[in-house]
């Protein structure tokens, strides 16, 4: 009804309905409480606090004591009073019965948390679930309390095993452990138990209501996995597992699991190069059953060819945004040309890749004989990593022997010409001016080095006027990426200082180019 608004009635109840001097002098009002007057402004009190120094601190004060107290107010203070659902020894006929109470979503679970069934656990109670088709919420409430039970069980047994360990200490300490025990225990039994569950599902393939019984699989496992209820890494390791095994006609169905748990599955370098060399493998896997050209262009997959698509897509999102799942250097030279045949939109991204995998994976035959005497038996890489395991050996010792310290290098990398000491020039400078290493003792190293390699009649300057002209590259892959500027303004005065660096000769440059 409208506020403040009273229609006569006809009695004359109301206090307006009555008529008397004072009602028609003054009218009809509700008067109002001074002390509890709302309607006023609070600036004279507040404006004595603001135009003294310290009020801003009082009201700081204030405030914050106001806070506090609204923190402690909303604070439970009383014991908790959840205690988990009892179990109790159902029949059959009681226990299919309490199972359809539970997938009936209109009974609460208040009623149904007075007891659960005993003896139900692991693949029995998913599969009792999927068959009574227990919503996923409702389902999880019924792992967690069984669950839990079982948890409480085993910290109540295991104090007694431990009652004769010397000392309260030592007698607490084994209770706690207990305690974790049971709940691993727990989380593994629940884990295996689901994935005996989507197996089983996935097996009956073919026979009626199987599409319903997945998807029911499917919603139930994520949601088992969403409130933490599994061993995460056991879990993960037999989803990959699965899909490096899985024949073809049964892989659009694992697809679908790893998809559910893409974003976890590639946030680990481990687990998503694993998962890249499972998808690779099952694109070269599917193409070689079809009969598919690998080279060709066109859709001449058959039948298999939404799969391979597919597939493709998986592999062309790892390459544009994870691409370190497929820094695969093991593997690389065999599923170098699935990636080779992405669509042009990720072709900048697959070449970083290929150049990131060819520097690091060891040399084929074909490779090996390309690349010179030297490379044979070792990786593209292998002589600048020597070069960095000398130079990190050197700075972490007490006395460095210069002198053989520079012939070693030479050795290794910059022996074979003019472009050798410009890469061993190149490597040095990057190591000494790194973001990835600690120490400003690297600075006089690399400058002590340089100096030594241009008495030995080696063109150092083309290799110190190389670096600087590649610090502006900055992309994937670039010189620029890590790369210290003030350690490299550092270390080119350093060389300057001690005559390890032509300075006319880079100046003419600097004219030469503008």
């Amino acid at each position: 009804e409208p506020i403040d608004f009273y229609p006569w009635q006809g009695n004359g109840m109301h206090p307006e309905d009555i008529t008397s001097d004072a009602t028609i002098k003054g009218g009809i009002g509700e008067k109002s409480n001074p002390h509890q007057d709302m309607t006023g402004t609070a600036r004279p009190s507040l404006w004595q606090h603001l135009k003294n120094k310290p009020g801003l601190t009082v009201l700081g004060h204030f405030f914050v004591t106001v806070l506090e107290r609204r923190r402690a107010a909303g604070r439970l203070t009383a014991p908790p009073t959840f205690r988990p659902p009892p179990r109790s020894a159902f029949n059959e006929t009681k226990r299919e019965g309490w199972l359809k109470d539970l997938a009936n979503p209109a009974v609460p679970l208040r009623r149904m948390s007075r007891t659960i069934p005993h003896g139900i656990h692991g693949k029995r109670l998913l599969e009792q679930c999927a068959a009574k088709q227990v919503p996923p919420a409702r389902a999880i409430w019924l792992i967690k309390s069984v669950g839990t039970n079982e948890i409480r069980a085993f910290k109540r047994s295991r104090p007694l095993s431990t009652a004769g360990a010397p000392g309260g200490s030592s007698a607490s300490s084994a209770s706690t452990a207990g305690g974790l025990t049971g709940e691993l225990k727990y989380f593994r039994e629940f884990t295996i138990g689901l994935e005996q569950f989507v197996e089983a599902t996935i097996a009956d393939c073919g026979t009626p209501g199987w599409k319903q019984r997945m998807d029911y699989a499917v919603r139930l496992s994520s949601h088992m996995y969403a409130a933490q209820l599994l061993e995460q890494d056991h879990y993960f390791d037999w989803l990959l597992g699965s899909l490096e095994a899985s024949p073809t006609d049964r892989l659009p169905i694992w697809l679908l699991l790893i998809q559910v748990y893409w974003r976890d599955l590639v946030a680990t370098r481990r687990r998503g190069r694993r998962l890249a060399e499972a998808v690779l493998a099952q694109l070269t896997s599917a193409r070689a059953e079809s009969g598919a050209d690998a080279d060709a262009g066109g859709d001449d997959g058959g039948p298999l060819q939404p799969l391979i698509d597919r597939l493709q897509r998986l592999v062309a999102l790892l390459a544009t945004r994870h691409r370190a799942c497929l820094i695969m250097p093991r593997v690389w030279y065999k599923y170098a040309s699935e990636l080779e045949r992405l669509p042009g939109a990720v072709r900048a991204a697959v070449r970083s890749i290929v150049r990131r995998n060819e520097r690091l994976a060891p040399p084929t035959k074909a490779t090996a004989t390309t690349r010179g005497p030297r490379d044979v038996g070792g990786s593209a890489a292998a002589p600048r990593k020597e070069v960095l395991a000398l130079l990190d050996a050197a700075a972490s010792a007490r006395d460095v022997p210069i002198d053989k310290l520079a012939e070693r290098c030479v050795a290794v990398l910059g022996g074979d010409g003019d472009g050798d000491v410009r890469e061993l020039v190149t490597v040095t400078m990057q190591w000494a001016t790194t973001i990835f290493r600690d120490g400003e003792h690297r600075i006089y190293l690399a400058a002590r080095l340089v100096r030594k390699w241009r008495k030995m009649g080696l063109d150092t300057d083309e290799g110190v006027l190389g670096f600087m002209a590649g610090m502006g590259n900055k992309g994937e892959g670039g010189m620029g990426v890590g790369i210290a500027w003030r350690e490299v303004f550092r270390l080119v005065g350093e060389l300057v200082r001690a005559n390890g660096f032509g300075v006319g000769r880079y100046l003419a440059r600097v004219i030469a180019t503008g």
